[in-house]
């Protein structure tokens, strides 16, 4: 556990359910905060009395949603000016866009529990052509799901919810690689030779393989 998890975690039953959503809120804005650690501790403090089950998860996903829609909203305004003063390629974005654009409830919803990939995922939406409306909808859904994921573990794990927040940053660091590698595959799939159709076949059969592989 990093240093500044241990001192959220100090903080978490003084400022509980206002930590709760400060410390999603900027997750969601791509400041690397441990959201996940402190609501597998907030389920296990419910679980013992010390706070609620259900303002916690409130408080979560207040602060998650908020996060979220800002920076979609941020990517919308001021994205491309951003992605100009950068100087980087547009051609390098047109790819994941488009994905996202054809895509947009799937990769909203799966973002949300690779973690890092969240406020990527943000940010292309923002940028391409996925209407707020869409957006908010499969957002709440997507951090509905995960979040409840998250601190129920907490809640049902109770004195062990520590042992089980490194296996939790384990499966979200392998959503994000997998969305990550599609998401590189879909830049370059026209200089593999890969139609649109073909690429989505083989990047499923691939995460097939995957999940068969580590899932035994």
């Amino acid at each position: 556990m990093t240093s500044l998890a241990v001192v959220l975690l100090s903080w978490l039953l003084l400022y509980k359910y206002a930590l709760l959503f400060g410390v999603y809120f900027l997750s969601a804005l791509a400041l690397p905060l441990p959201g996940n650690t402190l609501l597998l501790a907030s389920g296990a403090f419910a679980s013992q009395g010390y706070m609620s089950y259900p303002l916690a998860f409130l408080s979560a996903m207040l602060g998650n949603v908020v996060g979220d829609v800002s920076g979609f909203l941020l990517a919308d305004i001021y994205g491309e000016r951003v992605v100009e003063k950068l100087r980087i390629k547009r051609s390098y974005l047109d790819g994941v866009e488009k994905y996202v654009n054809r895509h947009p409830r799937s990769m909203i919803i799966l973002s949300r529990f690779g973690g890092t990939l969240d406020p990527v995922v943000n940010i292309i939406a923002g940028l391409g052509d996925v209407s707020l409306k869409t957006f908010l909808v499969f957002d709440v859904i997507g951090n509905l799901a995960s979040l409840w994921v998250v601190i129920t573990a907490g809640y049902y794990l109770g004195d062990y919810w520590q042992s089980f927040s490194g296996v939790a940053t384990t499966v979200g660091w392998i959503v994000f690689a997998l969305l990550a590698t599609g998401g590189i595959l879909v830049i370059f799939r026209r200089q593999i030779g890969l139609s649109e159709s073909s690429f989505v076949k083989q990047f499923r059969h691939r995460v097939r393989k995957f999940i068969r592989m580590y899932g035994e």
